[in-house]
């Protein structure tokens, strides 16, 4: 039998999500600026929903196009 807690977190966790018109634009702005996205990502953790994760960051700063990659959430 499972405990309240381990119920309640695989109720949550399975919980359907539907991206807004917005943020589906902007995770095509993100992807037209050459990021890999990925929309509606369940946290492993904490089963909260995270709108975009985004990898393989390409970052400009003063003009000059840096690297970093690693990844985001918004």
């Amino acid at each position: 039998m499972l405990s309240l807690n381990e119920s309640c977190c695989l109720v949550f966790g399975g919980a359907q999500t539907n991206p807004s018109a917005t943020q589906q634009q902007v995770s095509e702005t993100l992807r037209h600026m050459g990021l890999s996205v990925e929309d509606k990502v369940r946290c492993p953790k904490s089963g909260y929903s995270i709108d975009m994760h985004a990898h393989d960051i390409t970052l400009e700063i003063g003009g000059e196009r840096s690297s970093k990659g690693g990844s985001w959430a918004v």
